[in-house]
């Protein structure tokens, strides 16, 4: 039995395991398969990537299969025992188990290499399911990727475990800093907002933690309705007049209507004349006038001019 491809299988398999979960593992077996096992682990050498692959095959196909008992006793032992620990670093493996949209939150961002390594891997049907949610374009890059694999090394399989052991462990979506996320606010606020409504869209796709986060946190001109009275004033003393009435033709109508109430009611008259004749004004040249606003307003944040809100403290009017 010592010598048996299937016990050398087995040890091939289980010797890709941190020692803390191999050990665990060998205590779960029976007392004569871990002896036997333990002992092929001391002798074991010469492993190469093709009988590392065929293991992790093997593996995968007895934690699927429909009758336990067809398997060789133990590779499927071990692998009962392996699909039991449930630990993150059997990330692998986890991806056969997990439900399929977190399967594939955990492979976004990801580089098509990367991807394609792990399809090599996985059973076919689990691959089909993550292909057919990959969007077209990365879809044909990673298939391209995936035709030209061989045979994955020993180590490529430790970097993908690795890489998704710490996703499962801290979460798919990045982790903000608070001076990165400063950066990228300030850069969000001095583009079109249409353009940032298209950089939104996809942070959303991508990362909902993170969208969610700027969400609170960028300034946009529709968050006017965050500033007091007193504020509005103050912006309004530093900002050219030319430059409200392209601003607030295609702006909400609230934001509107709170720029009115802190103006005097003659200047109210002439600015609501002025948007009479700005009817047919490209919704584009509104916007960069409503950019040039947000941008000459983080001056006045910066020169403590103007308190910059809270993100918490974001109205429930603000769009």
């Amino acid at each position: 039995m010592s010598n048996s491809p299937n016990l050398r299988q087995a040890a091939v398999l289980l010797s890709a395991l941190p020692k803390p979960q191999l050990a665990a593992i060998l205590k779960r077996l029976s007392p004569a398969h871990a002896a036997a096992v333990s002992d092929q682990l001391g002798q074991l050498s010469g492993v190469d990537t093709a009988e590392f692959n065929r293991s992790v095959r093997q593996f995968i196909d007895c934690t699927k299969t429909a009758e336990p008992e067809s398997a060789p006793p133990t590779v499927h032992s071990c692998a009962i025992e392996i699909d039991r620990s449930q630990t993150t670093d059997n990330a692998l493996v986890l991806l056969e188990e997990l439900p399929l949209e977190r399967c594939v939150e955990l492979l976004q961002g990801e580089e098509a290499s990367f991807l394609a390594a792990v399809l090599f891997l996985v059973s076919t049907q689990r691959c089909a399911q993550i292909v057919e949610r990959m969007e077209l374009a990365n879809r044909a890059r990673v298939l391209r990727e995936l035709a030209t694999i061989a045979e994955i090394s020993v180590s490529t399989v430790d970097h993908i475990r690795r890489q998704l052991q710490r996703k499962l462990e801290f979460g798919s979506t990045i982790h903000a800093r608070p001076e990165g996320m400063h950066r990228v606010r300030q850069i969000l606020e001095c583009l079109d907002p249409s353009l940032q409504g298209t950089i939104a869209d996809s942070l959303s796709a991508t990362d909902p933690t993170l969208a969610a986060e700027l969400h609170r946190n960028v300034f946009r001109f529709n968050d006017i309705l965050r500033l007091g009275r007193a504020d509005v004033k103050k912006l309004l003393q530093h900002i050219d007049t030319a430059w409200w009435a392209p601003a607030l033709r295609h702006a909400d109508a609230r934001v509107r209507k709170h720029i009115f109430s802190a103006m005097a009611a003659a200047a109210v008259k002439i600015l609501t004349d002025e948007l009479a004749a700005l009817d047919d004004l490209p919704v584009d040249l509104s916007n960069s006038r409503q950019s040039q606003i947000v941008q000459a307003l983080q001056n006045l944040f910066r020169q403590r001019i103007i308190s910059r809100p809270h993100a918490d403290a974001r109205s429930s009017k603000a769009a």
